[in-house]
């Protein structure tokens, strides 16, 4: 295959798909005596591998890593998993500071709703009371 035909099938544009070749994310594809690049039909396994990493947040290092394992013939998962534990420990954390960000907003709304006032420089002390938290 062609890369305009890869780039159809997959659906990932062919600079793309050249990015990935010279990143070592996708196999080297063979070259036809006009130069051309030759896919073969494994790469667009390799696509959509890379489409549904990137989908759980996986960095092109992180990909590039996990398929480096497989190809070595060792079994990627407990990589995978180690991953996947490093992603889920930082969306909680964002998760915490979300909760807290919406918990000062809450916070300075219900003051402002009261009728919190206003320092004599002009402030609201609704927002100057949200930042304490």
């Amino acid at each position: 295959m062609h890369i305009g035909q890869v780039a159809l099938r997959s659906g990932v544009p062919a600079p793309t798909i050249r990015f990935y070749e010279t990143k070592k994310l996708i196999s080297a594809p063979s070259r036809s005596r006009a130069g051309y690049r030759q896919y073969s039909d494994r790469v667009l396994d390799e696509l959509g591998f890379i489409r549904r990493a990137q989908q759980l947040d996986l960095t092109l290092d992180e990909i590039r890593e996990i398929l480096a394992l497989g190809r070595a013939g060792k079994r990627p998962c407990e990589r995978v998993s180690a991953i996947c534990d490093a992603h889920l420990a930082a969306i909680d954390r964002r998760l915490a500071e979300l909760q807290s960000f919406r918990d000062n907003l809450q916070a300075a709304r219900r003051l402002a709703q009261a009728g919190c006032g206003f320092t004599p420089d002009g402030f609201c002390r609704a927002i100057f009371a949200s930042r304490e938290r």
